[in-house]
């Protein structure tokens, strides 16, 4: 099958993202298979025009990875900034999450939100995502095994009721989540007449090239309260630090602020104590079913606790998150030194490398996927570089890897 010229350029022109060509055409192949059509020419012609068979394409090349309470660091100092906000201001808490995907992180910032004691009046969260079929299963509500991957699975017993072999989200978070479609390189999509307090986009940047991560970070700039935060990925800091934006140097939660903010001590490290949990009225939050199941049970009973990070390394992503990229160069030198067997340690580096030095960087990755073939992160790295490279090809296998790791979409909602 001969690809239509136009194609990957439109994928690219509307997502920032640079798909290879045989990972688009066999896209496009099993969508035919789909709508049990065989003229691929007439097809590609009508993806051009049509807007719902292109969010349908695209499903099938950006494969969502999301489920509630991901990245709880980042979510808690979220939801604590949002909390003190609160206190000092009076006014509600405007919170985006983009992209959203299927709304676990949207609605998991509703629960933080209500579990930190705020009211439904407090706050609202805007969900924006390109593909219109993720935002539908997001305002379903109903969600499969895979989006409870988290240790504690505290929050379903009081957010959610069972339905068969699905949990349904309860509606008092629903209401607290409004859900559009957007694109963030088109900045008028994105805007609803009013500044955020906190932006949440995490893991979206890593595939973009540097130029069009520039554009995105200006438009999150653009929507974000000169004293609001942004929280991105982890693998993301140096980029988002390259582009007006400075670390806060929270630990694992990849927060930060505009450069030319003046950011006060409370704002650093807030220090509004949580109250506890309480009975929410109706309008707030369901009210308390049962104790959180013990752990045991979250997990299945043979599944190994990860191995903890070794302090150096720690140590290392503290530094960098600071924005101290040449002290945490070193660090990660010497302890690679010592033991070169830390795929953690290869990942990071090669993120702390400026792009003059990218050949160093893919070398970093390389060893880190070595000896983690599996590492999902340092897979869509490598592809940004290649991609940067002009090796589409590469590009586009490494991404096909990448999806392949992880759980299929559907089982989701």
């Amino acid at each position: 099958m001969r690809l239509d010229p136009r194609l990957a350029p439109l994928v690219r022109s509307r997502t920032g993202l640079a798909i290879a060509d045989d990972m688009l055409g066999r896209a496009i192949r099993q969508r035919l298979r789909e709508r049990q059509e065989s003229d691929a020419e007439t097809y590609m012609a009508r993806i051009l025009d049509d807007e719902g068979e292109f969010a349908d394409l695209l499903e099938l090349l950006v494969i969502p990875e999301t489920w509630f309470f991901r990245d709880p660091q980042a979510i808690t100092h979220a939801a604590r900034f949002a909390q003190e906000r609160h206190a000092r201001s009076g006014r509600p808490v405007r919170l985006l999450s983009l992209p959203c995907s299927t709304g676990e992180e949207p609605y998991t910032l509703a629960m933080a939100l209500f579990d930190v004691g705020l009211p439904a009046s407090a706050f609202q969260v805007t969900a924006v995502d390109i593909n219109e079929p993720s935002l539908e299963r997001a305002r379903r509500g109903l969600y499969g095994r895979n989006s409870f991957r988290a240790k504690d699975l505290g929050f379903r017993e009081r957010y959610f009721s069972a339905e068969g072999d699905r949990h349904r989200l309860a509606e008092s978070v629903r209401a607290q989540v409004r859900f559009r479609q957007g694109n963030i390189l088109q900045l008028g999509s994105l805007r609803d007449g009013a500044l955020f307090d906190v932006v949440l986009c995490r893991n979206l940047l890593i595939y973009f090239d540097d130029q069009t991560q520039g554009r995105a970070l200006s438009h999150l700039a653009a929507l974000l309260h000169d004293d609001g935060l942004l929280c991105v990925g982890s693998s993301e800091m140096v980029s988002a630090m390259r582009h007006g934006f400075a670390s806060l140097g929270v630990a694992q939660a990849s927060a930060l602020v505009k450069r030319q903010a003046q950011v006060a001590d409370a704002v650093r490290s807030p220090t509004v104590a949580a109250p506890p949990r309480r009975k929410a009225s109706p309008r707030q939050a369901p009210a308390p079913r049962a104790p959180a199941p013990p752990r045991s049970r979250a997990l299945p009973v043979d599944a190994p606790a990860p191995p903890a990070p070794p302090p150096a390394l720690e140590q290392a992503q503290r530094l960098a998150d600071a924005g101290r990229g040449a002290e945490a160069e070193a660090l990660l030198r010497a302890l690679l030194e010592q033991d070169r067997s830390q795929a953690g340690a290869h990942f990071l580096l090669a993120l702390i490398l400026p792009d003059e030095r990218a050949a160093e960087a893919e070398r970093a990755l390389r060893q880190a996927l070595y000896l983690e073939p599996a590492h999902y992160p340092a897979l869509c790295r490598l592809a940004l570089i290649c991609e940067r490279a002009g090796r589409l090809d590469e590009a586009g296998r490494l991404r096909e890897r990448a999806a392949r790791i992880q759980p299929a979409a559907g089982d989701r909602a």
